[in-house]
This record gives structure tokens, sequence and C-alpha cells, in this order.
């Protein structure tokens, strides 16, 4: 085992389990099983509720049994991005990993670390003969990350724990408070096709090697959105060489950045040497504005065989998707972090229309649907069919809980520093759970993962080790009932 060694030796024993058995969102059936037959191999109450997640109940070390009942809580899925050169198989490959220094990383693919780690956690927890703790209770989600469908799914009396931790934060010297909501923008634009004219040529323009990352917690970090980028330099090669566009295609979820977007279009023969040195600039350009970000960019065309037709609409198209907004709608400088953002997560062409996915984010309901209809009204003016889909809500900070007052005291305890209390930008179930359960409690925590949602993505391995401590000392001092 590649992870043999690592401490806390059963977190990441179970990690790598998890890791061999496909889990990409939405294609857990694999990793349900596993975890279904895993509960029942450790002699833990195990339930799997009608919408796929997985519950399991522990009872109370002796002595401990009139501590609070505490929820743990994780989900099961993970983003599926790979690299271009990557054949993996989210479906049916394990993850790659590779350990360097103190991180663990996958080859070419993202890692699932979110929220892998907080599973393994949850398994080690629930294997244990030797920790103490009270009554356990641990909920393991479906599908969190493209519609939060297993918190959505939640019914009243599947749970019973008055203290909920979510084991999906992503910096060990943190606990989250709140969260911000999320709405999906969906567009479809219909389309019809025109013949190219005679003395035209064709191109393939590609933006690739883009950092990319989690659209709620690195939409502020100023990397290129691939669809974005494409989008302006279309629009000016459609005011400049009056190009239309025949296919484009970018991105794969709402959630994560897009690193890459490919156009194809066609154009009159006698501008195809300027267009050639306009595209050489602007990738110079480009290297010049974000080379300290996007360090593995490229951005380039070549010449391919002339279609017969292209979109007729391509105009209209570009103006849309360049008036699109992408990145930080408004911060909220009190925990500085976004407030209120939007990512346009992916674009494609099919027969008979060109489709793309937004997924906007707020804590503030108003907010995050003021900022969709902003977006759905450029696609309106073109006609294209836009609906709202996949609303969840914020998770609103508790600083009062008897929960918080328990982490802040710990963390003081055992590292000798105050932990930082912050909420996220990024989307955490809390919020739904509550909303089944509102007399829980709730805090969030977990060990540093860096650039989740991308393949860059990597846990620190001594960061688990803390966390896993900090769990630990956490359960053992939870407030009587």
């Amino acid at each position: 085992m590649k992870l043999a060694g690592l401490q806390p030796s059963r977190v990441w024993y179970y990690f790598e389990e998890i890791c061999g058995v496909p889990h990409p969102s939405k294609k857990e059936a694999k990793i349900r099983v596993y975890l279904k037959e895993l509960g029942c191999k450790l002699g833990v109450e195990t339930v799997e509720t009608e919408v796929g997640n997985i519950i399991y109940r522990k009872p109370a070390r002796k002595g401990l049994e009139n501590l609070k009942v505490v929820t743990l809580q994780a989900h099961m899925d993970m983003v599926p991005s790979k690299a271009p050169t990557s054949k993996h198989n989210f479906e049916t490959d394990p993850i790659e990993l590779e350990v360097i220094g103190d991180l663990v990383k996958a080859k070419e693919t993202t890692l699932g670390a979110d929220n892998g780690i907080g599973v393994a956690m949850i398994l080690a927890l629930m294997e244990s003969t030797d920790i103490p703790h009270g009554p356990l209770e641990a909920l393991i989600t479906v599908d969190e990350e493209t519609g939060m469908t297993g918190a959505f799914g939640l019914k009243a009396g599947e749970l019973t724990g008055e203290i909920l931790l979510n084991l999906d934060s992503e910096d060990d010297d943190e606990v989250c408070i709140g969260c911000a909501g999320g709405i999906d923008t969906n567009v479809s634009i219909p389309t019809t096709l025109a013949p190219v004219l005679t003395g035209s040529v064709a191109y393939h323009l590609v933006i690739k090697g883009l950092f990319s990352g989690h659209s709620g917690v690195d939409i502020h970090m100023g990397r290129i959105n691939a669809i974005k980028e494409m989008a302006n330099a279309l629009y000016e090669m459609k005011k400049n060489f009056n190009i239309k566009l025949v296919n484009i295609v970018g991105g794969t979820l709402r959630n994560v950045i897009p690193a890459k977007c490919d156009a194809q279009f066609v154009v009159e023969e006698k501008y195809a040497s300027d267009l050639e040195q306009f595209i050489k600039r602007y990738e110079e350009n480009l290297k010049t504005e974000y080379g300290e970000v996007e360090k593995k960019l490229s951005f380039g065309a070549e010449k391919i065989a002339t279609p017969t037709h292209y979109i007729a609409e391509s105009g209209k198209i570009i103006l849309a998707i360049e008036a699109s907004f992408f990145g930080v709608h408004k911060m909220d400088w009190n925990v500085n972090i976004p407030e209120t953002s939007s990512n346009f997560g992916a674009i494609k062409t099919l027969d008979g229309s060109v489709e793309c996915i937004f997924l906007t984010r707020s804590p503030m309901a108003h907010a995050k649907e003021k900022v969709a209809n902003m977006i759905a009204a450029s696609y309106e003016l073109i006609g294209a069919k836009v609906v709202h889909t996949g609303a969840y809500p914020g998770w609103l900070p508790n600083v009062h809980s008897s929960i918080l007052k328990t982490v802040k005291e710990g963390y003081l305890k055992l590292y000798s520093e105050e932990i930082h209390v912050a909420a996220t930008h990024g989307g955490l179930e809390c919020g739904l759970i509550q909303g089944v359960y509102p007399q829980m409690e709730a805090v969030s925590i977990g060990a540093n993962i860096r650039y989740p949602h991308s393949i860059n993505e990597e846990v620190s391995i001594s960061s688990v080790e803390k966390s896993w401590e900090f769990l630990k000392y956490i359960l053992a001092h939870i407030d009587t009932k």
C-alpha cells in the first residue's frame, strides 16, 4: 500500500481503501456497498437510507454514556477532474496516489481528500476500541459536490444527534461556523446552421494548462476561467475579423473553475495571417497578465479542415458568453472572504443548442438570486431558455453554541493558541441538515487540503495527524446531556 507507515495509520488505511473504490459524484454505488458492508463487519448499527446516505451508530465508551450524541458528517463522493493527458476512468479506476514529502497527491486527477479524509476518520472511529467518546452517530451523504442530493434527501427521524460535527473543512487551525448557499443557472441557447462561404478557413483554438480550483474557496484567487478567457478572445476576433463560431466546449462541472476551453471557428482567408498574429499576441498578453498565477498557461490555434456549416447565431452567443459574470460580486470584509460570487462552470455545443452551466454562491438568498438573474438576463436577450435549479441554503453562524466553546477551549489547550473562527464561501451541508434538525448545534473542522476540485489537490500528512488528535479530544470533552 502506498500510504502504509503514515500516521494515524488507520485513518490513512481507510483513505487508501476509499481511493481504491470509484466514487465520483452521482456514481457512488460501489462506495455505498463498501461502506455498508464495512459497517456491518465492524459491528456498528448500519443503515442505508432511501436517498443512498449511510448512517452508522456506535454506543458510548463505558462511563461516557451521559455525553450528548454527536453526529459526525462527511460526504462519500468526490469531484472527478483530470488532466487532458490522463486516461483515468473515474467510474472504474482507483485513484493513483503519490507521497511527496508531507503531502499526499494523485497522479493527474483530483485526489478526493475532499471529503475522503473526513470519511476515513469516521471509519477509524467506528473501528476503534480505545478512543474515549460518548454516543456516536455518523452521516455519510451522497452527491454533495453536484447537488447535495444526500442532504436534500435527509428525513426527520433518521438522525438522533444533538451536535453536528462536519468533517469537510480544509484548514486545521480553523473552525467553520457558517457557509454560503448556492443556486445553479442552466442555459440552453437554440441554434441553427448556416453554410460556410467559399474562401473561408477554419481554426481550432485552445486555452489550457490553467490552475483551476474550487469555485467557492478559490474564486477570489485571480485564476483564469478558461471559458471566460475564450469568450473574450472570440469577442475580439469577431469584432476584428468577423469569425463565425462552429463549436465551443469547456469546463466540466459547475463547482470547478474551468481549466480548458476549445473553440472551432471559420474566417475569411484574407484575414488568416492577421488573425494568427493576433492569437500569438493574445497569448503573450495573457502570460504577462497572469504569469505569476497561471505558470502552465497555453493559448494557441491550428488550422483544421473547413467545415460545411457554422452556428448561425454565433455572433449572439459570443456576445452573451462575453457578458456573463464570473468572479466575486461582493466581499464580506468582516471575515475577509467572498460574500457573493458566480462561476461559469461549463459550456458545450450540442445538435441544435449551446448549453451553459453557472453556480452562484452567497449566504443570503436574495443576493445569490440577484446575481443569478443578472446572468440569466444576457441569455434571455438572445432567446435562450434559462432555468434556475438546485438552490440550497447557507448556514448561519452561531457564535454562542456549546460545541464551538468546546472546540475553542480544546484547541487552546492542545496547541497553546486560539483557533481561527470563520465562515467559508464554499458549500457545506450543515444548513440543509439543520433545516431538518434545527436543534443541532454545528461546527466544521478538517485537515489542510489545498486546491480541492482540481488536479493539483493535495493533503498534508502532518495536518491529518493533528486534526485526528484534535477530533479525539473534542469527542472526549462533549457536554453532558
